[in-house]
């Protein structure tokens, strides 16, 4: 238990206070004190709350000597901006390398904060003198530390130089380490400049609807689609936003699976959570969506029926170790990052462990089906093959498994006996990183990620061409194939005999036929749907009522919702609300939208208070902004003998001045 330094006298008063009780009244001792530390609670700071709850371990070490900037700052502070913490070594050429790339990134992306930390066990010299002598020399200009202790960073790379990034809300997002990690840091770096843009809290979790609208198309980086011939629609994995979007074949936006927000829980569509979801597979006779959900490093379940999603494997956590079988969601397994069918199974491309595993419906159980976990690409029947770093995975008619080896970038067969050969594309079409794979009538459909361009194999006459795509990144549609442009196409499905695909670095859907290569771009319809489960990557501020006095047995709450009068609830945003604590606790009535909430506590059973999850969108008639708030409202109960036990209540949510912006931590 972590105590700030206000609570340090009363806590060691109560402590002292204790030792000279008689043991029967420790009970009513210990029930003050959690009284204490709740009513404590509600003093702290809204935002540096939220952070400390939701902030994954990662942040900067303390008692260091920082220069370069004012003062020094944590990782609380820093709100709705992005820090970039950089590990290197002065005396190493790759480090030298390293900070003269995270100059150039401060440059580029301003909104960041890039902070360097040097090991001082690595310096000759650790006084002031060498500090400004390593600004001077490499011509730092972002904040420099140097510290003994580099473990508050929690790295997962002991070398230098590594980098880790830390999102808008607080929660650790990537490390990466060595020369030849720029790259993929950039890219990283870009999809949450993309998010930044469109999400930026400003202080006040502003949302202009025009500019989301324009920043982002809906989608943010899209990394795999899947389409249900059915429903003639394609479910579309948007992993950045944390969530499944569903998209019509006229382009039209209906639906959202995920709140935003990144976590694993389970639950209706609007109010589960995926971490990073990277693929999809689809049921369509059975009408079953499933979900590699890669940072949760868990596969996901939905119900395209009752609109459920459920947890099929994985526990939330990394498993780093080999494994056999698995129990369904008792273990933890590692970074599935493609899925398929095959009967009565569901394959998965198990990226962590550099293998093909097969989860078993009627079992509930998982384990390695394919590969011995070394990180190759060697051919071979089951425990002798190998895979690099498999990425997506289709099945075809005859029962072959089609495997990217991404790392490698090969197109991997395995056959219906568990034998694996690599399929030679020739020169003229090599792969580079492909991430997208689909299997129609005896084709095999590739989106060729880095070569920006839709790659088909036909296994018949074992022969590759390209459909689509110049190599030059760019969004240009046509109707011939070698003229079009895609910038990172990530994956490809089929509907009606034309080719969707996943452009995404252009953020988009592009329809593409697989005869000519005649490409388009498809225009999504009623986008403002998809912001409807928007929490701006936060559960939302905690905000604490006055104390409610409450009566014996059943109590009855009604909280009126008082608006400025230049602000009017938006119906089109998310309004809604549950309960967080149900043991004691029931919504009666609840309609935000319409200025209220109605819930029902039991007066003198022991909950401290009720917690209320709610989202709230407004629109300003004056400016057209629209304004999104996520709240977990919190009313702190006092059972008092007598009183009554129904209670009117009022809050105004959105009394703030909507124009304020947070200053830089160091300024």
């Amino acid at each position: 238990m972590i105590f700030e330094s206000r609570q340090l006298p009363a806590f060691l008063f109560v402590s002292i206070f204790v030792r000279n009780l008689p043991s029967m009244k420790y009970l009513l001792v210990l029930t003050l004190l959690f009284g204490f530390l709740q009513t404590d609670g509600q003093t702290r700071k809204d935002s540096l709350y939220r952070y400390q709850r939701i902030q994954q371990g990662s942040t900067l070490p303390y008692n260091a000597d920082w220069y370069n900037n004012k003062r020094s700052f944590n990782v609380f502070e820093l709100s709705d901006r992005v820090l970039i913490a950089h590990c290197w070594d002065p005396y190493d050429t790759e480090g030298i390398t390293s900070i003269e790339l995270m100059n150039d990134l401060q440059r580029e992306y301003a909104s960041f904060v890039v902070v360097s930390l040097v090991d001082t066990k690595l310096l000759k010299d650790s006084s002031e003198n060498m500090a400004v002598h390593l600004i001077k020399k490499h011509k730092i200009n972002h904040p420099l530390v140097l510290t003994h202790n580099l473990a508050p960073l929690k790295r997962k790379a002991e070398s230098f130089p590594s980098v880790q990034v830390i999102r808008e809300d607080g929660m650790f997002n990537q490390e990466f380490s060595g020369v030849s990690m720029e790259e993929d840091l950039r890219a990283a770096l870009k999809d949450l400049e993309l998010v930044a843009q469109a999400l930026r809290l400003k202080g006040n979790n502003l949302i202009d609807n025009d500019a989301v609208s324009a920043t982002r198309a809906a989608l943010t980086y899209p990394r795999d689609i899947a389409i249900s011939k059915r429903e003639q629609r394609a479910y579309v994995a948007d992993p950045l936003n944390n969530r499944i979007v569903v998209i019509d074949i006229d382009g039209q936006c209906n639906e959202v699976f995920g709140t935003g927000v990144a976590g694993l829980r389970d639950g209706r569509a609007g109010a589960s959570q995926f971490n990073y979801p990277v693929a999809l597979t689809i049921d369509d006779e059975a009408r079953m969506l499933y979900v590699a959900d890669a940072f949760n490093h868990a596969v996901r379940s939905i119900d395209l029926q009752t609109k459920e999603v459920k947890t099929l494997l994985g526990t939330g956590e990394r498993e780093t170790k080999d494994q056999k079988w698995v129990d369904s969601t008792s273990a933890p397994i590692n970074l599935p990052t493609g899925l398929c069918l095959a009967p009565g199974k569901l394959m998965i491309a198990m990226a962590g462990h550099d293998q093909i595993w097969e989860y078993d419906f009627m079992t509930k159980r998982a384990r390695a089906a394919l590969g011995n976990g070394k990180r190759l690409s060697a051919d071979g029947e089951r425990g002798t093959a190998s895979f690099a770093h498999p990425h997506k995975i289709s099945r075809d008619k005859k029962g072959n498994m089609w495997v990217l080896d991404n790392a490698s970038s090969l197109l991997r067969k395995v056959s219906p006996e568990w034998v694996v050969t690599t399929i030679d594309m020739g020169e003229e079409v090599k792969l580079d990183h492909p991430s997208g794979v689909h299997c129609s009538d005896g084709k095999v459909y590739i989106a060729d990620t880095r070569n920006n361009r839709i790659v088909e194999w036909d296994d018949s006459k074992e022969k590759a061409r390209v459909i689509a795509g110049k190599g030059a990144p760019g969004s240009k549609n046509g109707g011939k194939g070698k003229d079009v442009q895609f910038d990172h196409p990530a994956a490809v499905g089929m509907m009606d005999d034309v080719l969707w695909v996943a452009d995404c670095h252009n953020q988009s859907i592009r329809s593409v036929s697989p005869k000519k290569g005649k490409t388009r771009t498809i225009e999504l319809q009623n986008t403002f749907r998809l912001f409807r489960n928007v929490e701006a990557f936060n559960e939302g501020d905690r905000v604490y009522l006055d104390e409610l006095l409450v009566g014996k047995g059943n109590n009855s709450v009604y909280i009126e919702l008082s608006l400025p009068e230049n602000l009017k609830w938006n119906e089109d945003g998310r309004n809604e609300s549950f309960i967080q604590q149900s043991s004691f606790n029931r919504l009666i009535a609840s309609s935000p939208e319409k200025g209220y909430i109605e819930f029902e506590c039991q007066g003198g059973e022991l909950n401290a208070n009720v917690q209320i999850q709610l989202y709230m969108t407004v629109k300003d008639e004056n400016s057209g902004i629209v304004v999104f708030r996520p709240v977990v409202l919190v009313v702190p109960l006092v059972f008092e003998p007598g009183s009554p036990t129904a209670h009117n209540l009022q809050w105004k949510p959105f009394d703030f001045d909507p124009t304020h912006l947070t200053p830089f931590p160091w300024q």
